[in-house]
């Protein structure tokens, strides 16, 4: 995880991910799946977990700036498309678990689409993302 927590072997991959034409692609990213567990008790490879993800967050970060900044380029449709959703609620850690799950089957059901032939004529790349966290509770415990 540390030798991939760098901004340019982030970009590398994702540039993997969407070159070349169709299924002639010389290199390929094996697994898009970008879930880490770094709830890890050994420090170092918690240390290492924790970089990939700061990496990742900013990477998300100026990404959303980079969209906000010319989103008025898209056509109307890809602006009233694209959204930003923020929630609060009360759950358990299993809970948690299971609505990431529950997440990563809506991706899944689009990831076939990195194969330009099996993409609709007039799709776009959208970057998703979602996170979940708890919050430290209130004074009043809440």
């Amino acid at each position: 995880m540390r030798a991939i927590a760098h901004p340019l072997r982030v970009e590398l991959l994702d540039l993997m991910r969407r070159e070349g034409r169709g299924r002639s692609r010389p290199w390929r990213v094996t697994d898009a799946d970008r879930r880490f567990d770094t709830a890890m008790t050994d420090p170092e490879a918690a240390a290492a977990g924790e970089a990939l993800e700061r990496t990742f967050l900013e990477r998300t970060s100026n990404q959303l700036r980079e969209w906000w900044s010319r989103r008025m380029g898209y056509p109307v449709k890809w602006r009233r498309a694209a959204f930003m959703s923020e929630n609060f609620t009360y759950l358990t850690a299993a809970e948690l678990s299971a609505m990431l799950d529950e997440i990563v089957a809506i991706y899944d059901r689009y990831m076939d689409r990195e194969d330009k032939d099996k993409r609709p004529p007039d799709a776009l790349p959208v970057h998703l993302y979602a996170h979940g966290h708890p919050l430290p509770p209130t004074a009043a415990g809440n």
